[in-house]
């Protein structure tokens, strides 16, 4: 995305790096015994790699968007 509103980084590049923090965050979180803040991390990963990374694959003229949600005429 030359000239996007991310430094030329689409917002998907940018929720991967909000999920490699989360990762990195629970991990120390789960070493030093901190169950809370772990599954708080975990969740987050969650939510942010699977659920929104997921919705993104739908974005139109993406491949599965074609596929599946694309009229042909």
């Amino acid at each position: 995305m030359p000239g996007g509103v991310f430094w030329g980084y689409s917002p998907i590049h940018l929720l991967s790096i909000f999920v490699l923090f989360q990762i990195t965050l629970g991990v120390y979180f789960a070493r030093v015994g901190n169950i809370i803040g772990h599954k708080k991390c975990m969740t987050y990963t969650y939510i942010g790699g699977l659920i929104i990374a997921g919705a993104f694959t739908f974005y139109p003229d993406r491949l599965l968007y074609k596929v599946f949600l694309s009229t042909y005429s």
